[in-house]
């Protein structure tokens, strides 16, 4: 199998005496998962952002909604 490759025995004692020489560590395998474990510095501020501007919307919603009933109720009432 080895000669079918392209490979002699003499390949695999240099390999073996690099490794023991400790200059094959780039053949060691590689950490698997994200290469950065640190997530985004700003995601904990976006994420604050985004709450804070989903609950002012749905304040806004409420302001307005109340607005509209206001309006009708002076309109049923004949007061302008």
């Amino acid at each position: 199998m080895l000669r079918r490759e392209g490979l002699h025995t003499s390949h695999l004692c240099i390999w073996r005496k690099q490794q023991r020489a400790g200059n094959l560590t780039r053949l060691s395998p590689a950490k698997r998962g994200p290469a950065s474990k640190e997530k985004n510095p700003l995601a904990a501020k976006v994420a604050a952002l985004e709450k804070e501007s989903r609950r002012l919307k749905a304040s806004a919603e409420r302001a307005e909604a109340l607005l509209e009933v206001q309006k009708k109720s002076r309109s049923c009432w004949g007061s302008s």
